[in-house]
């Protein structure tokens, strides 16, 4: 600076030196902001958060679900905020995470499979796994005690198996639906180690079974 009042306020850097001009008493000042804040980012910021915390306080909630509901708060906010929404695919990871760490790690084998609390009711309450087999060869099946009521009061029971959908840990899922006049039916879904005959007469009466 070459005026008396400038030196008085700055101190000269010397030709070499790299980096701003700083005041005399050191302190570094920065400009105002004179733009007001994007109200969309911001939201969708407090949005991914509340993203996070839900798989800790709600555990057994899908993360789909999730992403779902707070996408949905957003999307009735207007347009704005739409534009700002992130895809599913680029928060699934950290919202994995957070459930990951209050859950515990997948069994490896079905002998490590503990089936207890949450793990044996469904979304309502009420108890759902019918029985469980272990150690070996196991087979675990589920079903409220109305449908099993239901598929005992029935005449015909139809039963179906698939290979898709299994947990890794088993070779089949069976099912076994009823069909009432009404309309309304009831499924018992078992897991079964390997497709075998024997394995499904363990599931149904051999009198009523047919290969």
């Amino acid at each position: 600076m070459h005026s008396a009042v400038a030196s008085d306020l700055w101190r000269e850097r010397t030709t070499d030196a790299n980096g701003p001009c700083l005041p005399t008493d050191g302190v570094k000042r920065r400009g105002e902001h004179d733009h007001p804040p994007d109200i969309a980012k911001c939201e969708v910021m407090k949005a991914i958060a509340s993203m996070r915390k839900c798989p800790r306080d709600e555990p057994h909630t899908p993360v789909y679900q999730i992403y779902n509901a707070e996408a949905a708060k957003l999307i009735s906010s207007g347009v704005d905020f739409v534009t700002n929404i992130p895809r599913f695919h680029s928060v699934k990871h950290g919202l994995y995470y957070q459930r990951h760490l209050f859950m515990p790690n997948l069994p490896s084998q079905r002998e490590d499979i503990v089936l207890e609390g949450v793990y044996t009711k469904t979304m309502d309450g009420k108890d759902f796994l019918a029985f469980d087999s272990q150690p070996q060869n196991r087979i675990i099946g589920y079903a409220t005690v109305d449908n099993l009521r239901l598929l005992c009061e029935s005449t015909d029971v139809q039963r179906d198996g698939t290979f898709k959908t299994v947990p890794k840990l088993f070779h089949q899922l069976y099912t076994l639906r009823n069909w009432q006049q009404q309309g309304d039916s009831a499924c018992d879904v078992c897991s079964a180690p390997q497709q075998t005959q024997g394995n499904i007469q363990r599931l149904v009466p051999e009198d009523q079974f047919e290969m």
